[in-house]
């Protein structure tokens, strides 16, 4: 019995570590077998293409393509929509922890 090999595409490249964490888990809720391609800057890189940091690639199997791009483009738009709340939220932390930090030495 032979088993007929399905062609992967590439369906993103990301160079932050968390949007690739939440494109592959977007991809694997709707079923969407995904490879994660390890690219890393080297030298030569750096020299060529001035590519000093990692960076991933996301491909799926080619049938699957077309959804996992509009699965991709949804996740994006989610994460973009959060990240102004993410930003107003880590700044009130940080904040709050600042304020905290003045209380306490006050009061040493």
């Amino acid at each position: 019995m032979t088993r007929e090999q399905v062609p992967f595409e590439a369906v993103a490249e990301t160079d932050d570590p968390l949007e690739l964490e939440h494109l592959r888990k977007a991809l694997a809720l709707e079923g969407i077998p995904v490879l994660v391609n390890d690219r890393w800057g080297g030298t030569a890189s750096a020299l060529t293409d001035g590519l000093t940091h990692p960076w991933w690639a996301l491909a799926v199997p080619a049938p699957e393509r077309t959804r996992a791009a509009q699965v991709v483009a949804e996740e994006r738009r989610s994460l973009a929509l959060h990240a102004d709340e993410d930003a107003r939220a880590a700044e009130e932390e940080s904040a709050s922890v600042q304020g905290e930090g003045a209380r306490t030495s006050n009061n040493a």
